[in-house]
């Protein structure tokens, strides 16, 4: 079954493209395939960055309505595929993208779970905590519960202090619990590294093979190597790839087998 991740929040310049390129990494870490598509018209930053993207259109423009079907268009072929392994898809999604992609969602019935399609969606929603994008979370999470969503607090663009009253939010944490929503909190990578990687237009991978420093400077390529070492432990809590996933479901089981032995 093919993923197709969303990166989301709704906002402008709060780490979107950011995670999205950690995601992208981890994928090229594990060696197993992956889609990029990037949807933000004004910035286009993943593009500049990860030059194979595909470009989307998201629009109100009902003439432009029917662009998002490119997901579903990749997911089906990838399916089909009998040589080689599906690949995941990724959307880094723009500001005031979550109206378009939920019409999209609701339009072509991927809100309601079936076995009809052969893809799982999941939400990775980025928050620097803003009180308007965190309701907008909790409305998507009521609204579209089959859809897996993981809240991302990002440190790098907010305080400690600016989330004590999501901390302390009682029907969040209801809402989370009920959904099996996971509240991550995302480190920070500071703005001059992010800046630098743009200027250069190199992938955060290239940084990190940037010995010789001709593209990076010292201080850029120690902060994303360790950004990408504790973003990867992260998401690999959420997601697992291939052998991962094996190893992991093959440690539940002899876990499973050793309880049902000692209860003997």
């Amino acid at each position: 079954m093919v993923r197709v991740h969303f990166i989301t929040g709704n906002k402008g310049n709060i780490g979107k493209s950011v995670w999205a390129s950690g995601v992208v990494e981890y994928y090229r870490h594990h060696q197993k395939p992956l889609i990029v598509i990037d949807s933000d018209n004004d910035s286009r930053t993943l593009k500049s960055t990860y030059h194979d993207s595909k470009i989307l259109v998201l629009s109100d423009d009902p003439i432009m309505a029917g662009q998002p079907d490119l997901i579903m268009t990749i997911a089906y072929e990838e399916n089909q595929k009998t040589v080689g392994e599906p690949a995941d898809i990724l959307v880094d999604l723009p500001a005031g993208g979550e109206k378009a992609i939920n019409q999209w969602i609701e339009e072509c019935g991927l809100d309601v779970p079936t076995d009809s399609f052969e893809v799982d969606l999941i939400k990775w929603w980025v928050c620097d905590s803003d009180p308007s994008s965190i309701k907008l979370f909790e409305d998507s999470v009521k609204k579209y519960s089959s859809i897996k969503h993981i809240f991302l607090k990002n440190m790098g663009r907010s305080r400690e202090y600016q989330w004590d009253a999501f901390n302390e939010s009682k029907s969040i944490k209801s809402l989370c619990k009920k959904n099996s929503v996971s509240v991550v909190e995302i480190p920070v990578l500071t703005p001059t590294a992010i800046n630098k990687l743009r200027e250069e237009g190199i992938e955060m991978n290239q940084a990190v093979e940037d010995t010789k420093l001709e593209k990076v400077d010292i201080g850029t390529r120690l902060r994303v190597m360790s950004w990408l070492s504790r973003t990867q432990h992260l998401i690999e809590n959420e997601i697992l790839l291939g052998s991962e996933k094996e190893a992991k479901q093959a440690q539940l089981e002899a876990e499973q087998v050793q309880e049902v032995t000692a209860s003997v």
